[in-house]
């Protein structure tokens, strides 16, 4: 070989050497779908804030594998048919390697449907639908890090029992997460409790505004209890209306949908009815672990005050990401995709796993009874009498 083919073959391997290095160096995309306006906003913007407040300190410590995390944030709007479009343009048009999102089980059930057909990874970190990952719709790039309305509506019904409830009253939101979260509650009351009996349920639309006959057909059944279904972004318009009738006087009343976040009970104030039994997904205040401290001071870093639930829908979901793309020693779908299924990772509530079968982590969740702050300077309501109610044995 003469001396120029040398140098040329010299040149040509440097070159090829130097293309991959910067490919390797190139950062990891990750697709968020979380909506910052319209009526989902607060949790949205939230997760997305928790989201956020994992990558910088991903970042801060040399990103994954010496790759950086980069966020593409897209407004779903809570809207399937903005989030379907949103998730196709961020995997065909941006390149992304993993989609992250979803406040409500529409969207999630859209993008799930787009990371099908696109094989992406998709992680949903607030949805809670059991028909994501049940038999007709899992597939093998879609997750969930949330708990499901398996494990809400039985922890709902362990209260219930534990209450001595022999009548019970529902109200529930017409869509796929009330009726998934009744069934499940149901379901799980007649196990613990025989003689327990459902005498009357209401099926507000999941965007009701007008609670009033609803609100009067309950008056008048002979509940010793309501169980509920409507969730933070709507309850403030039904409490209004149901403290108006003296409702939350005459039941007890346990609701899913962590009306139980930090954030919502100060937005609240006065207008949060007291005594209540509810749920969240994380509270300052409860674990005092330093794995929770930890936590806490990521968030309060990123956003420059006290977190609330929904930021650590966004941070641990994220963190399963980081954490499989480890395990997998890549970013290729498939890889991660295997990685997740039985993964554990250390989270501030402790271990959580990726269940193999369902794709769904073994996530419960804070129950407590709104009451009056005891919290020097601090004067929202807050969880009293909080328990972690494990997801062992109610999650599917």
């Amino acid at each position: 070989m003469t001396h120029t083919l040398r140098l040329s073959a010299v040149l040509l391997s440097t070159t090829l050497a130097g293309a991959a290095s910067a490919q390797d160096a190139e950062p990891i995309k990750v697709g968020v779908l979380l909506p910052t306006t319209g009526g989902c906003a607060t949790a949205g913007t939230r997760a997305l804030e928790g989201h956020e407040a994992y990558v910088s300190r991903l970042n801060a410590n040399g990103g994954i594998d010496g790759r950086m995390v980069e966020t593409l944030h897209r407004d779903s709007q809570c809207n399937p048919a903005t989030a379907t479009s949103a998730a196709r343009d961020l995997v065909t048009k941006d390149g992304v390697d993993f989609l992250i999102g979803g406040v409500s089980s529409a969207e999630a059930l859209a993008i799930s449907e787009v990371a099908r057909q696109t094989e992406t990874v998709y992680m949903a970190g607030i949805p809670k639908t059991v028909q994501l990952t049940n038999e007709d719709n899992i597939h093998p790039f879609v997750f969930r890090s949330a708990d499901n309305t398996d494990s809400e509506g039985k922890s709902a019904a362990i209260l219930a029992d534990r209450l001595g409830w022999d009548k019970v009253c529902t109200i529930l939101l017409d869509y796929s997460y009330g009726h998934d979260l009744g069934t499940a509650f149901e379901e799980h009351l007649a196990e613990l409790r025989p003689e327990a009996e459902i005498v009357t349920q209401v099926w507000p639309a999941a965007n009701a505004d007008d609670y009033g006959s609803f609100i009067t057909e309950l008056l008048s059944s002979d509940c010793d209890g309501v169980f509920s279904g409507i969730w933070s972004g709507r309850f403030p318009g039904f409490a209004k209306q149901a403290s108006a009738f003296g409702f939350f006087d005459q039941f007890e009343y346990v609701s899913a949908g962590v009306l139980g976040s930090t954030k919502f009970l100060e937005n609240m104030g006065d207008e949060m009815p007291m005594g209540i039994w509810t749920n969240a997904v994380e509270v300052f205040y409860y674990p005092q672990t330093e794995e929770h401290q930890e936590y806490l001071a990521a968030i309060e870093a990123q956003i420059g005050d006290t977190p609330d639930g929904f930021h650590a829908t966004g941070y641990i979901a994220m963190q399963f990401i980081d954490e499989a793309i480890r395990a997998a020693g890549s970013t290729d779908s498939q890889a991660v995709s295997d990685a997740l299924k039985g993964l554990t990772i250390n989270t501030y509530l402790g271990p959580l796993t990726m269940r193999e079968g369902s794709q769904q982590a073994d996530r419960g969740t804070f129950w407590g009874q709104i009451g009056e702050s005891t919290i020097d300077g601090y004067d929202a309501p807050v969880l009293t009498q909080i328990e972690y109610i494990s997801a062992d044995g109610l999650i599917d």
